[in-house]
């Protein structure tokens, strides 16, 4: 596989629990809607609060998703980012000499 492909799948990688905490949120959010515009036919306004409750919490536990799935992308392009590294430093050195400390400055010139 390209370096793209492997990059682009790592991007695109998604968390089980952070999608669960979309579907929640998204449901919540729902359910909070209902429940605040119910509130709106009674004259005392009686459960709003639980409406506007409901609907932060749902906002919270989305935030939770987000940051769910942005961490599990993160974890899989370090490891990425390390496999390649790993990878480059054991590629074969032109004149098949590795360069020690001693002799790095006559390489420069």
């Amino acid at each position: 596989m390209f370096m793209e492909e492997l990059i682009k799948k790592a991007d695109s990688t998604k968390s089980f629990m952070g999608e669960a905490c979309f579907i929640t949120a998204f449901l919540g959010i729902g359910l909070s809607g209902i429940v605040i515009l119910m509130s709106f036919g009674d004259p005392k306004l009686r459960g709003i609060d639980v409406g506007v409750g409901g609907l932060a919490g749902s906002i919270g536990i989305g935030a939770l998703g987000t940051i769910a799935n942005n961490s599990r992308r993160s974890v899989e392009l370090q490891k990425l980012l390390v496999q390649s590294t790993n990878s480059a430093s054991e590629l074969p050195v032109k004149g098949g000499k590795r360069p020690s400390w001693d002799n790095i400055s006559k390489l420069d010139k």
